[in-house]
């Protein structure tokens, strides 16, 4: 079966550009590298999984990772929306992200820290249609506050919102609500390599010609 679902990629803009290619690393000791940031959700899972004869044969009540937000020494970020619900899962799914030249996968940008506040402006991939099977790598913008390095509060999307489909009204207004972010210390070094993340071309197209 042929899917005809296909991705459009969001040209980067100035801004996103003069981050890529800064050299400012100002702030970032405020944050770890060595595992991710994500956001604990309050209700009880009660997930049952490992399934024997369609029934579970243990149960999780706390996701080992939701929603990951990893950032890097040199400037940039990747954010992995999927929520996993043990190690095992998670290991298995990271090592498929090896090789981060392929638009479709991690959702990668980058950030600065000024002060106490982490902006992030990054690709998500947000269906545009409800009619059209089409996926837009789009850019969003999310901000947060550096409690300590293990905290990131107030953690949201935030102006200018990004262009989308009626599909995708549901991520965009929970994205809009504020959360914590807790650090979670995990091996991501053996799977996440940021020289190797797509977004890299755009440093070979953003050697621009002066502008008159």
């Amino acid at each position: 079966m042929v899917s005809c679902q296909s991705l459009r990629i969001q040209p980067p803009s100035e801004e996103f550009l003069t981050m890529l290619t800064g050299t400012d690393s100002t702030g970032r000791n405020k944050l770890r590298f060595d595992g991710v940031y994500h956001y604990i959700r309050p209700e009880n899972y009660n997930h049952g999984t490992d399934l024997v004869e369609g029934k579970p044969t243990r149960y999780i009540d706390t996701p080992y990772v939701d929603q990951p937000v990893f950032f890097c020494h040199n400037g940039l970020m990747a954010y992995n929306n999927a929520l996993y619900l043990d190690s095992a899962v998670y290991s298995y799914n990271m090592e498929h992200y090896s090789v981060q030249e392929d638009a479709f996968q991690n959702e990668w940008g980058v950030y600065t820290v000024c002060s106490d506040t982490v902006k992030a402006t990054f690709y998500m991939t947000l269906a545009n249609d409800k009619f059209v099977p089409v996926t837009q790598r789009t850019i969003c913008h999310f901000e947060g506050v550096i409690q300590n390095d293990s905290t990131i509060r107030d953690w949201k999307l935030v102006p200018p919102y990004p262009k989308y489909g009626p599909q995708s009204d549901f991520e965009i207004n929970d994205m809009k609500q504020a959360r914590t972010l807790t650090f979670k210390s995990v091996p991501i070094q053996r799977w996440i390599d940021p020289n190797n993340a797509w977004i890299n071309r755009f440093r070979e197209t953003s050697t621009r010609e002066p502008k008159n």
